[in-house]
């Protein structure tokens, strides 16, 4: 038997009505969060050694700036340049306050909209 992606999304959605029913817990969405990217330079290719390039020089720029990750969450999207998450907020204002002090250590950022599964729509790119 083959799973598809489909298939176990199907099966988690189903959990989670079961538990929600199972706890009294409210069908409320979740609040989208906002993104703190710093971006890398543009990419006039869509090769992938041309993309591992791209982030490995935006990874030495952020160590030049002392920041390390644990995890390196690499977004694309229709600005067709590398991005790095770097965190997330529930609140603009705290996401703003941390893009303006990478700001200050000569990086180039942008807070975004949390996207959903379909990706970023013309009002997450603010």
């Amino acid at each position: 038997m083959v799973l598809h992606a489909s298939d176990i999304e199907q099966v988690i959605i189903q959990l989670t009505e079961t538990l929600r029913s199972y706890f009294d817990l409210p069908d409320t969405p979740r609040q989208r969060n906002w993104w703190v990217l710093v971006c890398g330079e543009p990419l006039q290719q869509n090769s992938f050694s041309e993309r591992d390039k791209a982030r490995e020089r935006l990874r030495q720029q952020l160590l030049l700036c002392d920041i390390t990750l644990q995890e390196y969450v690499w977004i694309w999207d229709n600005t067709n340049r590398v991005q790095v998450l770097i965190n997330q907020y529930a609140n603009r204002d705290d996401a703003e306050t941390q893009a303006e002090n990478l700001r200050k250590k000569g990086l180039e950022v942008r807070v975004v909209r949390e996207w959903d599964r379909a990706g970023p729509n013309d009002k997450d790119l603010l």
